[in-house]
């Protein structure tokens, strides 16, 4: 009888330490935090120094972050995690790696997410890191999706040409051009220029390329806008930059 008595408080002794132990709870913890699930998953934008870097973050479950960047034209995965710290959320991404321009990037967003101080380091100690402060991208409150930051559309030549301009919400942009030879005639060959873009004002779109042979490293394209007083906004009818002449696809 008094081993069962003594095995008796071994097991409740045994039993009440287990379940008093911590656990990792890294995922649940931050679970109960509706702000990051709220407000983490977004588009980003910042000044990276030599163009516009765009931060697009598309799966977060309480600890583990993924998406991608797209910076020139060049667009790379980045997946990590976040944790709080005090009242700030410190997210960490991390380029692939097979890619001589690869880094890992460090975000430190305040408790409403309102700000965020950024730094990146590239995996190559020949390149300086970057310090910069991101932006979340937020739809305009004015009608029409031409008015906010990012947006879906395709432009094409106005010519026979078949050349066309999209440009992409998540800040990326594609150029398919078959480039101008005289005033009428065209080569025959597509060409494909991929690149980043930010509206500088209500008319001007600045594309920065990704390196190629045939554009500048920064191209501006003017809008041309509907002068119709009685629209419920303005709507492009069509955008000229570097010679070329397109018109919107509605």
């Amino acid at each position: 009888m008094k081993s069962f008595v003594l095995l008796s408080f071994a097991v409740l002794f045994l039993f009440a330490c287990h379940s008093g132990k911590p656990e990792n709870n890294t995922i649940a913890v931050a679970a109960t935090d509706s702000s990051a699930f709220k407000n983490l998953i977004n588009v980003y934008k910042a000044d990276f120094g030599n163009g516009v870097i765009y931060i697009n973050l598309n799966f977060f479950n309480g600890k583990d972050v993924g998406g991608y960047n797209i910076h020139n034209g060049l667009r790379r995965n980045i997946h990590g995690t976040a944790r709080k710290e005090n009242n700030n959320w410190i997210v960490t991404l991390a380029e692939p790696g097979d890619h001589p321009l690869d880094g890992v990037f460090t975000l430190t967003f305040d408790a409403g997410f309102s700000q965020c101080d950024g730094n990146w380091k590239a995996n190559n100690t020949r390149y300086a890191e970057k310090n910069f402060k991101l932006e979340k991208i937020t739809p305009s409150e004015e009608e029409g999706f031409f008015n906010d930051p990012t947006f879906d559309f395709v432009f094409v030549d106005y010519s026979a040409s078949k050349s066309e301009l999209h440009f992409q919400k998540d800040g990326s942009c594609e150029l398919k051009l078959y480039k101008r030879i005289t005033d009428s005639t065209y080569a025959d060959q597509l060409i494909t220029l991929k690149g980043s873009y930010q509206k500088e004002n209500d008319s001007t779109i600045r594309v920065t390329w990704k390196a190629n042979d045939i554009l500048p490293e920064q191209s501006d394209f003017v809008f041309e806008y509907n002068d119709q007083k009685d629209d419920n906004y303005h709507y492009p009818i069509g955008i000229h930059g570097e010679d070329y002449h397109f018109l919107p696809v509605f």
